[in-house]
């Protein structure tokens, strides 16, 4: 798995934030009670991607994930079982359910209190440091950048909450914590200047140490500037520069190049007090992304986040599948999701063996129950479309899939 940090935030964005508003109109409902916990949940979970990133945690730090998503970590942001604020390197770990097939795999799901939710994407980021997890800080905060190429204003921040049995609960979040719309700017030449800031403490001695790689570093350049220091740096005139801080606070940095064609292999070393980081900086980070618009959100929360709306409507209705033969609880899990929105549900245990229930949602929703069964190493699939209106029964139909032709339907819908 590719691993990178760069210096806090990599300018591919204009500045247009748009408003965004929580539904207040919540419908109710309530599921099975025992979730289907099969072997093959755990299979699937299996097929989930995660990454690894290793940053400073003494630094404030960006990491880029595959999908283009951007998370940003303020200095100092952990603590260790003892309380003790951690230094050094810290392991990040990600994960990301942007899309139906990779909710389905890990077994999550869109509800909040039996409520459903549309989503525009959740991740859980944990950390560690030799092992060992670590907790956040008091004065952590996550700045996090979700890429999509369909914004829908009503979004707004959702914190997890993992149960007993794995699936996590979404709870509309308090405090400080936001999220807004951001419209994503496809050129590279934006990524002309790279700027991010670090804390500092009087009288910290802070050199920054610059190498332009095969770039001409006469064509480099940047500045400071903290509580009550300014500069401006000149790479071709000298690459070191050193500065000793009189007052103790925020010094924010930026990175220039002239030509606004990016950086290849660029570097910046930042020592405080002799202790040193390194970042790169490449070109790969001026790539034209491939989306439009962004979420962006700050949290002061370590582990899972979405950003959610309710998805409204009196929930009066219920879809009730059966299984037959082999397929059962202890090898099948079925799942609603909305046709026409971003909302995927656990259809629950009960009654029976081979029987799953849903959550109650809107009478005339369009509705897709998914299930995979794991058979002998085999896969077995069934798909059926209905119309919700009062309680609604309907037979799971197996027949023999792919992993692939299953990820590749469910995306599709």
């Amino acid at each position: 798995m590719r691993t990178r940090t760069t210096l806090l935030i990599i300018s591919i964005l204009t500045f247009g934030i748009l408003a965004c508003n929580k539904d207040d109109d919540n419908p109710t409902g309530n599921g099975g009670t025992t979730p289907s916990s099969a072997s093959i949940q755990n299979t699937l979970l299996s097929l989930v991607e995660k990454e690894t990133h290793t940053i400073n945690a003494q630094f404030p730090t960006t990491i880029r994930t595959e999908s283009y998503a951007e998370y940003t970590f303020s200095q100092n942001a952990f603590i260790d079982q003892n309380g003790n604020t951690v230094t050094g390197n810290v392991d990040i770990r990600i994960t990301e359910l942007f899309d139906n097939s990779s909710l389905f795999f890990a077994g999550q799901q869109t509800v909040s209190d039996d409520q459903f939710l549309i989503t525009g994407g959740q991740f859980n980021i944990e950390a560690f440091q030799n092992g060992q997890a670590l907790s956040p800080s008091p004065s952590y905060n996550l700045n996090a950048r979700i890429p999509t190429d369909n914004p829908d204003n009503n979004m707004d921040l959702f914190i997890g909450e993992e149960g007993d049995d794995g699936l996590v609960n979404w709870l509309p979040a308090t405090g400080s914590d936001d999220l807004g719309v951001w419209e994503a700017n496809l050129d590279s030449a934006n990524c002309s200047a790279v700027c991010g800031s670090i804390e500092l403490e009087a009288g910290d001695i802070v050199t920054l140490s610059y190498n332009a790689g095969p770039e001409d570093a006469g064509l480099h350049g940047g500045w400071y500037e903290g509580p009550n220091d300014f500069g401006q740096m000149s790479f071709g005139d000298q690459t070191t520069y050193e500065i000793e801080t009189e007052v103790g606070g925020s010094m924010y940095l930026c990175i220039t190049d002239g030509d606004w064609d990016g950086w290849e292999g660029a570097s910046l070393t930042i020592t405080i007090n002799g202790v040193s980081s390194t970042i790169t900086i490449s070109s790969d980070d001026c790539d034209p992304v491939p989306f439009s618009w962004i979420y962006q959100l700050n949290t002061t929360h370590l582990g899972w986040v979405n950003c959610d709306y309710f998805s409204g409507g009196n929930a009066d209705s219920q879809v009730i599948a059966h299984a037959s033969g082999e397929f059962d609880c202890g090898n099948t899990v079925v799942y609603s999701i909305f046709v026409d929105d971003e909302v995927l549900g656990v259809m629950s245990c009960g009654g029976d063996d081979t029987q799953f229930t849903s959550y109650q949602m809107p009478s005339g929703t369009n509705v897709v129950v998914a299930a995979l069964s794991l058979q002998d190493d085999v896969y077995y699939s069934s798909f059926i479309e209905v119309t919700v209106s009062g309680d609604v029964e309907v037979d799971l139909d197996f027949a023999p899939t792919t992993l692939s032709d299953f990820e590749n339907y469910i995306n599709g819908l």
